[in-house]
């Protein structure tokens, strides 16, 4: 604002630089038009000349008299401004010439076109010059443009002087006028000036007579500033009235603010202390409700095991059905609890997806072959194996939806599919299908909701709390999923899910490579099963392995094809039976194949959907070769495969019959038991017995700290709460020990809370896994299995490796195929060994992987039984520490060295 200019200098620069404008315009429109009116006239001028002398030179040119043409041209002088003239005969060559003192230039000795020539000095005419209509000749005149100039240089100084003389008569007259405009504006001004200094915010009664205007702008600024003067007046009265009472205000609400900031302090407390109330309520209440019912369970299901008559049985397993409904309700509301609380959270982790599944399965395998359903699982071949998320979470939706499945389903089957969402490569998606009684379509929205139920009715067939699909919809939720349900009423009901779940990365998450790829490739297998999915789930899976799949639906099928098959393209070198079919079962189909001359050697893997006692002694009575119970996960099924094919080949080579059937046990170790509930300890040893295994106990954790330190312990069951020292500190001396000795061996906490950090404190504390009360058998298999692993019985023994003739009679070749095959063998296992020992020195786990799978591969083919396990070992082992693969490649070296020989090729070092 410093610097701008007062109103009436910009009034007066205004009028200056308009009446410039003007000014400057008129005399250059003047000047132009005087510069274009001379000109004319001075062609004109000599246009004229030319036209004259031309008409006074017509007798010369005709007669050629040179002297009076030039005595024509003579006549130019009179004119000064004429400075060359020249006239031009008939050819347009020069006749007579005449150029005055003051010529700067001569005329063209060529006569030019007929015309007007304007040049920057001279103006020129050329004229024919005609006689009796025909041209003779023409003439050329030219004149300076001095008087031109003259004339424009005296026009200019005119204008000048005319523009000066008026831009001083509009300064004076803008001076004087221009007040009428701003004196007003000034006067408004000062006013303003003044009612800003002073706070009056009134006009005075001398400055409203200055403003009188003749201009209704003016008048209009005038009034308007008046009246917001009067405004502003007003409010500030108003302000001043405030201001004198804004003190005791603030005080009285600061006053309000410090009683309702107390009470809300008062009142987070409250909240605070009533959330931890509920919290140690609920984990309280879960202990002490979860330690009877562990008794309960635990008894019960061991007193099923005993000798009972149907009554007794029957009454037993209403406790049982009753007290899992009671731990089914018990969960649910702990779960919902912490969901209203806002406190259910997700612990992503690398976890091994198709494990997962086949394990959830497998717990609720037996409540469906209970009820007679076919329960199946089909994982698409490029879903990752190691994914990230929450296995525990994704396995409780899992066990929900299936659980709910079975519950709902009185014949037919449940089918569990796993596949990739095509759109988003890190997104699966989860089917559940059933053959149950499905939904009515108006409830299908509802269901999701809390305590809601598609059967609401007090004369209603299944129980429930209805927050099972409640908290699995919170849990996919906060997964970045969506859930939705299809259903049809009498027809089933399909449940589909999303959730993101990115592939793991990582050594320890590799696809591992897999096993005997050259076993399985092109073999001829048969299945044998009555339930469509099942059949079509075990063709794809060893389709995709390489092998020719034969599929039919019963027991008499499966004679004819099995009779067919020997006597014409050769026989299957494998079956798989279902061993719960209508009509002919499948242990009647293996009965009449073992009668059978033909096929009774056939090799048989029995799949069977209800795990009876004395199944596993059948088995082996009918020299089955593998029983699983379904639903059987891909990986155990090839594993399976595998290994049978692996025995036959290896019986095939050796002449010596098939191992006898073998069913999976768990090997005899040392547990170590923490638990101060004397009910909770005899199930524990219970169960553990009937798992093979030795029980140590400790009521306290110092005394199992003290007996860890005696005696030699394979696995640790902790209980987390007891007298003394509890099971977080008890753990942490026992991993101290560990580290002193070197020995690690897992920890296993039990627990009977379920609340929201109890697993994560548990292995902070330095435990491995989780097992949450009451203990459920097939739960502490699992995790019994998954540390401590499953052994076979012994095997039969037998050589190194087969005979030679043998083997090549095994395998379809003459004796010199044989020896260039023995030969081929000695350099790779060579080559091999080398790239083994450099990946082992160099601690490079992916080129041990990969060099044990290929000699792997190669050894099966001699039957070397102890190579092809030692290889495996490595092969399994890479990630493990480099004192234990140097160890394992010992093994290997070994068992290389006996089979090398025994071919032939003692020579050779693999050392």
């Amino acid at each position: 604002m410093k610097h701008a200019k007062p109103i009436k200098n910009k009034i007066i620069t205004v009028s200056m630089l308009a009446c410039s404008v003007a000014l400057l315009l008129a005399s250059t429109a003047f000047i132009g038009y005087e510069r274009v009116t001379f000109r004319n006239n001075l062609v004109d001028r000599v246009t004229l000349a030319a036209e004259v002398v031309g008409n006074n030179s017509t007798a010369s040119l005709v007669f050629s008299d040179t002297a009076s043409a030039t005595e024509t041209l003579s006549a130019l002088r009179s004119d000064p401004h004429v400075t060359v003239a020249r006239i031009y005969d008939r050819s347009g060559d020069a006749f007579a010439t005449y150029a005055a003192s003051k010529a700067s230039a001569p005329a063209p000795q060529q006569a030019p076109p007929v015309g007007v020539i304007l040049g920057a000095q001279s103006l020129a005419v050329v004229r024919p010059i005609m006689f009796a209509g025909e041209r003779v000749g023409s003439v050329f005149i030219a004149s300076d443009l001095g008087e031109l100039k003259a004339r424009i240089e005296r026009e200019e100084g005119i204008a000048a002087t005319v523009f000066v003389a008026s831009l001083i008569v509009a300064f004076l007259l803008a001076a004087k006028l221009q007040q009428r405009i701003s004196k007003p504006i000034l006067t408004l001004a000062t006013e303003a000036d003044r009612i800003s200094r002073s706070g009056e915010y009134r006009l005075a009664s001398n400055a409203l007579q200055k403003l009188g205007g003749d201009y209704r702008e003016i008048e209009v600024l005038v009034s308007s500033v008046g009246d917001m003067l009067q405004q502003i007046a007003s409010r500030d009265a108003e302000l001043r009235r405030n201001r004198e009472h804004l003190e005791e205000e603030v005080e009285k609400r600061t006053l309000e603010l410090r009683t309702v900031n107390s009470q809300l302090v008062r009142a987070k407390e409250a909240a605070e202390a009533a959330s931890r109330a509920k919290s140690d309520f609920l984990a309280n209440m879960s202990h002490e409700i979860r330690t009877p019912m562990n008794g309960i369970l635990g008894m019960t299901e061991l007193t099923l095991d005993t000798d009972l008559d149907s009554e007794q049985r029957e009454y037993l397993q209403l406790v049982k059905s009753s007290a899992d409904s009671l731990l089914s309700v018990i969960n649910d509301i702990l779960d919902f609890s912490k969901i209203e609380a806002g406190k259910l959270a997700l612990d992503p982790a690398p976890f091994d997806l198709q494990a997962m599944v086949a394990e959830t399965t497998k717990m609720l395998a037996l409540r469906a072959h209970q009820k007679g359903l076919e329960l199946a699982t089909d994982i698409a071949s490029d879903v990752p194996a190691f994914v990230i998320g929450d296995a525990g979470r994704l396995r409780q939706v899992i066990v929900n939806l299936i659980g709910n499945a079975i519950k709902f389903t009185a014949s037919g089957e449940v089918v569990l599919t796993v596949e990739r969402v095509a759109e988003s490569p890190n997104r699966l998606r989860f089917n559940v299908c059933d053959t149950g009684i499905g939904i009515a379509h108006d409830k299908l929205e509802s269901i999701f909701d809390a305590f809601e139920q598609a059967d609401t009715s007090t004369t209603r067939h299944f129980g429930g709390t209805g927050l099972g699909l409640t908290i699995s919809k919170r849990i996919i939720g906060l997964m970045n999923g969506t859930i939705t349900a299809e259903s049809e009423l009498g027809k089933g009901s399909t449940f589909r899910f999303e959730v993101e779940l990115a592939p793991a990365r990582g050594s320890d998450c590799d696809p591992q490579p897999a096993d005997g790829d050259e076993l399985l490739n092109d073999r001829p297998v048969l299945v044998v099963d009555d339930n469509d999915t099942n059949r079509r789930i075990l063709q794809e899976q060893l389709r995709r392995w390489g092998m020719r799949v034969t599929i039919v639906p019963d027991g008499p099928a499966a004679l004819t094809a099995l009779e067919h098959a020997a006597a014409s393209e050769g026989p299957f070198s494998l079956v798989l039976l279902d061993g719960n079919m209508p009509g002919m079962d499948g242990f009647e189909v293996l009965e009449r194949v073992r009668s059978t001359s033909s096929i009774s050697d056939t090799t048989i893997m029995m799949l069977t959907s209800a795990e009876r006692p004395d199944d596993a002694k059948r088995c082996r009575q009918l020299g089955v070769g593998q029983y699983l119970i379904k639903p059987v996960a891909q990986r155990e099924l090839r594993q399976a495969v595998v290994r049978l094919l692996s025995r036959a080949t290896a019986a095939i080579i050796s002449g010596r019959p098939q191992d006898a059937t073998h069913v999976a046990a768990a090997s005899g170790r040392t547990v170590l038991l923490a638990e101060d509930n004397l009910v909770n300890q005899k199930v524990a040893i219970k169960l553990l017995r009937m798992l093979g295994h030795e029980v140590r106990v400790a009521n306290t954790g110092a005394e199992a700290v003290k007996l860890f330190e005696q005696e030699c312990v394979d696995m640790v069951f902790m209980d987390v709460q007891m007298p003394g020292m509890d099971g977080f500190e008890a753990t942490r001396r026992i991993r101290d020990l560990q580290a002193a000795s070197g020995k690690f061996g897992p920890i296993v906490a039990m627990t009977a809370h379920a609340m929201k950090g109890d697993r994560e404190r548990c292995l902070e504390a330095g435990m491995d896994d989780y097992l949450a009360k009451p203990i459920d058998r097939t739960e502490l298999k699992r995790v019994v299995e998954k540390w401590m692993g499953r052994s076979e019985p012994a095997a039969e023994t037998r050589p190194a490796v087969a005979s030679v003739d043998n083997l090549a009679k095994g395998l379809g070749i003459d004796g010199d195929t044989m020896n260039d095959l023995i030969e081929v063998f000695k350099e790779e296992a060579a080559g091999l060994m080398r790239r083994l020992e450099t990946a082992v020195q160099q601690d490079d786990a992916q080129e041990i992987r990969a060099a044990a799978h290929s000699l792997k591969g190669s050894i099966a083919i001699f039957g070397a039984k102890g190579a092809f396990e030692a290889a495996q070992k490595l092969e399994q082992c890479a990630a493990a520490t480099n004192s234990e693969r140097r160890r394992l490649l010992s093994e290997l070296q070994r068992e290389l060295r006996v089979v090398l020989q025994l071919l032939g090729a003692a020579t050779v070092s693999v050392s």
